[in-house]
């Protein structure tokens, strides 16, 4: 996962799909936070593979991770990303 751009008040991630031998992923589960906040979750169909988070403060950093959804479970969330707003 990677940020793909970012505003003042927005930022844009995206992900490569993920190949899941046993079944193909029906869903992603988008962990988000500001920095020292309790995570959050959205809910993502299979089928994306960016996000937008709208509505966030100014220069302002978050931390992301994806959780990968299929018929088996939950997978092994990715690695933990940081990315900050623009401006200060």
């Amino acid at each position: 996962m990677r940020t793909y751009f970012a505003t003042s008040k927005s930022l844009k991630l995206s992900w490569e799909p993920r190949n899941h031998p046993n079944a193909p992923v029906s869903g992603y589960i988008l962990h988000h936070r500001m920095e020292s906040s309790h995570w959050q979750e959205t809910h993502l169909t299979g089928d994306r593979v960016t996000y937008t988070l709208h509505d966030l403060h100014c220069g302002t950093t978050y931390s992301f991770y994806l959780v990968a959804v299929n018929s088996a479970g939950r997978g092994n969330g990715s690695e933990i990303i940081s990315a900050k707003t623009d401006g200060s």
